[in-house]
């Protein structure tokens, strides 16, 4: 659902942006994926996103429209009843949705750069650790995702507060056994641990 095992294209960094909206436009190769039934991920969609994405698409469609109107020097006037509804949006957007999606693009580009897809034989080949400086921005969005996620591939049920107390050791341990850190090859390697095929 984020792209990995795709080439890194527009539509891959789509993908990772904002895997809901991109599911529309890859409905055929979703729906190639065994197991996958489209009528229940469209459920799992029901009530929450579908409100978080209609307040996103509105918000950004109204200021969309506003930019558009003031760059050929028009001004856009709302009707007065609507006035009101766009303040609210504004909150809204402001305070839920636009920090959720900046944390959920945040998460699904770290998670998508660091799991490798196709070629992995072993535990030590699901994925990386992404600890280097220059990932530090989006890591401030998602709980230091990219620095500790990949503890939870050796010992599955450990919550993410606890894989963030034992980053360092873990790190030691996962180092000695082969796994990789700040790989950035895999994104000319479309994930693969090893070379593309």
């Amino acid at each position: 659902m984020i792209g990995n095992g795709n080439g890194f294209g527009p539509m891959r960094w789509f993908t990772m942006i904002d895997a809901g909206l991109s599911s529309v436009f890859r409905r055929r190769e979703l729906e190639s994926i065994p197991g996958f039934k489209q009528s229940e991920f469209l459920r799992s969609l029901v009530p929450v996103n579908v409100i978080f994405y209609f307040m996103w698409l509105s918000f950004l469609a109204y200021h969309g429209a506003t930019l558009a109107a003031w760059l050929v020097g028009l001004t856009l006037e709302l009707p007065a009843w609507l006035v009101p509804v766009v303040s609210i949006l504004n909150i809204v957007a402001v305070v839920w949705v636009l920090p959720n999606v900046i944390r959920q693009a945040s998460v699904q580009v770290l998670s998508s750069s660091m799991h490798y897809y196709g070629d992995v034989e072993s535990t030590v080949q699901q994925t990386q650790v992404l600890s280097k400086w220059y990932w530090l921005p989006l890591q401030l969005f998602a709980c230091n995702f990219g620095n500790s996620h990949a503890t939870h591939h050796f010992f599955v049920a450990q919550p993410f507060y606890l894989r963030e107390l034992v980053r360092r050791d873990a790190h030691a341990a996962m180092r000695s056994h082969g796994v990789r850190f700040d790989d950035v090859g895999t994104f000319s390697r479309a994930n693969r641990w090893g070379l593309r095929r």
